[in-house]
């Protein structure tokens, strides 16, 4: 089974189905950053972006215009 499989089975789900899926998926992740696999890089970057977050340093941006960005790179 490999990623391209099961989203394609995925997207054959009504959309209520897909999102009961994402939301069980969601949930899969862990929330404590003690569990996630992240490298000490990867740990780093995150807590300077969450600090940037918390001071109010951020641009964050709707998700559509970030799609829409890696769309037009691809």
């Amino acid at each position: 089974m490999t990623l391209e499989t099961v989203l394609l089975d995925a997207l054959s789900l009504t959309p209520h189905e897909r999102a009961l899926l994402a939301d069980e998926l969601w949930r899969s992740v862990p929330t404590d950053e003690q569990n996630a696999d992240l490298t000490p890089a990867q740990r780093e970057d995150l807590q300077r972006r969450l600090a940037e977050d918390a001071a109010g340093h951020s641009d964050p941006q709707p998700w559509s215009q970030v799609r829409s960005a890696l769309r037009r790179r691809s």
